[in-house]
């Protein structure tokens, strides 16, 4: 084969891809998309990203089963009932220690949840101890609370107060006592205790 046969073969073969080439191109581009399904195992699965903030619905009422040990254990927060605040004057005469007051029996059924305590006791000497008591008293069911007091001195008496956000909880038939023990008892007492919450069904 001589030198101008091998040019015009070079030449032909040339031209044949160039009419060629943009079809394949075009044929390839003009494919539709394709739905891929992949399937991974339980070992493997396929990593996702959470978008937005969805809503979650959970239907009917299944159980709901929470693994905290006592150590972490899930914070209770009890919320509504109906408001409830007492108000007593606790007070002693000359030659009497204690004074005693019954503040609330919880009927069967409900939970007295007292939320806030406060005191102002005046005495003409010694000290004074503000109790709380949810139970009998000396062998309290569900335990006693020791109201924190400040001692302030006043020319013709002492003045012992006391206010504190507290989590006190009695059950029906539980009896809620206040007790006001002095150490001396010359002289009279009076201390005016308020203490408010909520009552709620057990």
């Amino acid at each position: 084969m001589n030198t101008r046969t091998v040019a015009i073969s070079i030449v032909a073969l040339g031209f044949v891809l160039t009419l060629t080439w943009p079809r394949a191109a075009d044929a390839q581009a003009s494919k539709p998309a394709q739905n891929v399904l992949v399937t991974n195992t339980a070992a493997e699965p396929v990593p996702t990203t959470l978008q937005g903030q969805p809503s979650v619905n959970i239907a009917n009422t299944p159980t709901v089963t929470i693994g905290n040990g006592p150590a972490a254990s899930v914070p209770v927060k009890i919320v509504g009932g109906q408001p409830f605040r007492i108000v007593r004057y606790p007070r002693t005469v000359d030659g009497e220690i204690d004074a005693v007051e019954l503040l609330y029996t919880p009927p069967a059924g409900q939970v007295l949840i007292i939320d806030y305590v406060s005191v102002s006791c005046q005495v003409l000497s010694g000290n004074v101890s503000v109790l709380i008591f949810v139970g009998d008293i000396g062998f309290p069911a569900g335990g006693r609370y020791r109201i924190p007091l400040t001692e302030t001195n006043t020319p013709n008496s002492d003045r012992f107060v006391g206010s504190e956000q507290v989590r006190i909880l009695a059950t029906g038939n539980e009896p809620i006592q206040l007790v006001v023990a002095r150490t001396e008892s010359t002289g009279g007492m009076l201390c005016p205790f308020a203490m408010t919450g909520r009552i709620v069904q057990q």
